[in-house]
């Protein structure tokens, strides 16, 4: 089962924007629809692949089941499907998205760093075979793509830059060099509200201004964040399953490792220059 890649142009749908991600999203028809697809596929590729996903392997396999990914996943897929040729899943980890770009006619790679001691290269090369859906995986630093200029003709990078510390500029330039004029790239990223740990609010307005001045936006930025926003904390008590194990209430009360984190989603499409 392959996701309907059904746009609206128009920006009359609820993943067609720019801006935090909204509990009233997972509400939306098109939403539904995509996410409906992904999970069937999901759960597909889970069955194929069922000997990669042993006890002694860290990564978990259900990459829908978490907070943020049951929104990332649909919010790519709507602004990247409609394309074709080449994407590139940039600090990819495994999960079972690109494999659904592969199943829909793209050339897909991925790319993570430090990857080593997971195996994450024998691991796609397992699980193309498993699929019949070829994936290539290369082991790279994100802000040294070792490809040529405009390779692809859609990028993903879901959830990695909160991590990166100060590459994140060198990495939004790194995914701009690789991208074809046109190109339409997503980017989504951990916000934290309360300032814990995470990217600061003063970190994601850095990385807009970055984001910019390469990529056009494909839908008005609208960076409000009212009461129906996606944080950590809708499902602390409705759905702590969703939540990383350490984030979970542990006896009735709050983890003290828990994070109050919202989502930020970007969709760009490739300046000719810049």
């Amino acid at each position: 089962m392959v996701p309907s890649t059904r746009i609206r142009p128009n920006g009359d749908g609820a993943l067609a924007r720019n801006g935090y991600a909204l509990l009233t999203d997972l509400d939306d028809p098109e939403y539904g629809e995509i996410a409906c697809a992904l999970e069937g596929f999901q759960a597909q590729f889970l069955a194929q692949t069922r000997p990669l996903w042993d006890d002694r392997f860290p990564v978990p396999p259900d990459a829908l089941g978490h907070f943020t990914r049951q929104w990332e996943y649909p919010y790519a897929w709507a602004n990247l499907a409609s394309t074709h040729g080449r994407f590139l899943d940039a600090g990819s980890g495994i999960t079972f998205f690109p494999f659904a770009f592969a199943a829909h006619g793209f050339e897909v790679v991925c790319c993570d760093a430090n990857t080593d001691a997971l195996g994450y290269r024998e691991r796609y090369a397992r699980a193309s075979t498993l699929t019949g859906y070829p994936v290539r995986y290369e082991e790279c630093l994100l802000e040294e793509l070792p490809y040529a200029d405009g390779f692809f003709d859609a990028v993903a990078c879901i959830s990695v830059l909160e991590h990166v510390g100060s590459s994140r500029a060198a990495i939004v330039e790194s995914l701009a060099r690789v991208v074809r004029p046109g190109g339409r790239v997503v980017i989504t990223c951990d916000v934290d509200l309360l300032r814990a740990d995470g990217l600061l609010l003063e970190d994601a307005s850095d990385l807009l201004v970055e984001f910019q001045r390469h990529f056009e936006l494909a839908f008005p930025l609208d960076l409000r964040r009212p009461p129906a926003l996606l944080t950590s904390e809708s499902f602390l008590h409705s759905s702590p399953w969703r939540l990383p194990p350490p984030w979970r209430p542990s006896n009735g009360s709050m983890n003290h490792e828990f994070r109050t984190i919202a989502v930020l989603g970007l969709t760009g499409v490739r300046r000719a220059h810049g």
